[in-house]
Formats: C-alpha cells, structure tokens, sequence
C-alpha cells in the first residue's frame, strides 16, 4: 500500500511491477504492544502503520484483551475499508473509522464509545496535533505515541 502524498507517490505505483526490488526506509518508532491490558489504538493518516501490522498479526491470533482502534482519514478507500473491517473482526478488535472530511476525532467521541477508556493503555500513532489533543484530554492508565510529521 503506497499512501498519495505528493508527486513522487502519485507516479510510484504506476512505475513499480510485482517482482520488482525495492528499498524501504524504516520502521520509526518503537510499538511492541507488549503490555496485556485492554487498549485503545488511535491513528490518523499514515498513522495506521504500527496497527495494520499488529492487526494482521492478530487476525492469526485473535487478541484476548479488549481492543479498540480508532482512524480518522480524509480518503480512505473503501476497498481498505471493508479489509480493515474483515481483518479487525478476525482479530477481535472492535474497528472505528471516522472520516475527517465531515468529523472530527475527538478525546469526548473516544470516551463516550470505550465505557472503561480510563483502565486502558492508550497507543497514538499520527499527526502531533491529532495525537497531542487526546493524550492531553483522554484519561486512560498508560500512553505510548509515535508523531508522523514528514515534510
């Protein structure tokens, strides 16, 4: 998956072919989703990394603890959508995506779907504006961030 974030990435599926070699830059940051407790994941944009992966590892072994992930995007095919839903619901992992065309994700909107938000850990992954204003309004047990502000 190649997000469109400016010329290079418009051309780029256009110019790869399966089969090709590539070189990929990164991983950044450090998610080990290591502790057990019920979560609530939060991502926008290209946020949705570091919870893609971990989702897809959980469709293989579906999460025992509570988990709720929360991605607000402008443009979120939905081809990506209905996969996202599929494989959170083999995950067990209750899936929320909020199109920020017309809302907004907010620290309230969280709180008010997840009951318990405050006896979870909270894990961000996205813009510093989006991540900074729940972490600093959502009261929840723990809090693990990674900020994407690529230029």
């Amino acid at each position: 998956m190649i997000k469109d974030l400016g010329d290079y990435t418009h051309r780029l599926p256009q110019r790869l072919n399966i089969g090709d070699t590539v070189q990929i830059d990164g991983a950044y940051g450090r998610f080990d989703f290591s502790d057990k407790q019920a979560q609530i994941w939060v991502s926008n944009g290209i946020g949705f990394t570091p919870f893609l992966a971990r989702l897809n590892e959980l469709a293989k072994q579906p999460a025992t603890q509570p988990i709720d992930w929360f991605h607000a995007d402008r443009n979120l095919p939905a081809e990506t959508l209905a996969h996202w839903q599929n494989l959170a619901q083999q995950a067990n992992v209750n899936f929320h995506y909020i199109p920020s065309e017309t809302q907004r994700l907010t620290a309230e909107h969280i709180s008010q779907t997840v009951r318990d938000s405050a006896n979870r850990s909270l894990w961000l992954c996205g813009s510093r504006s989006c991540t900074r204003s729940i972490s600093d309004n959502l009261k929840t047990r723990s809090q693990h961030m990674e900020f994407f502000e690529f230029r």
